[in-house]
């Protein structure tokens, strides 16, 4: 089993992480602190972060790959990402 913990966590057309509520009361260790989370509530299971629109080579796909080494750096047992290309 598998579970996309975090979900477009960028903002939609940028390379930084979505300024909404979450966010701005939590920071980015709301991320970690999921994974790690969910790690903890079902260690078999894969965990995904999920984003759209960085599966090309650009501003986007750069800032999900530096987000991906903080999260991970920071604790985050990420074992996968998810592209939306729809």
């Amino acid at each position: 089993y598998d579970w996309d913990v975090a979900n477009e966590p960028l903002e939609t057309l940028g390379s930084e992480l979505d300024h909404n509520v979450i966010t701005a009361t939590l920071g980015e260790g709301w991320i970690v602190r999921a994974f790690q989370q969910v790690r903890r509530l079902d260690p078999s299971a894969e965990l995904y972060l999920n984003e759209s629109l960085a599966e090309r080579p650009g501003e986007k796909h750069q800032g999900l790959l530096t987000l991906v080494r903080r999260l991970i750096s920071a604790g985050a047992p990420i074992d996968g990402l998810g592209f939306q290309s729809h």
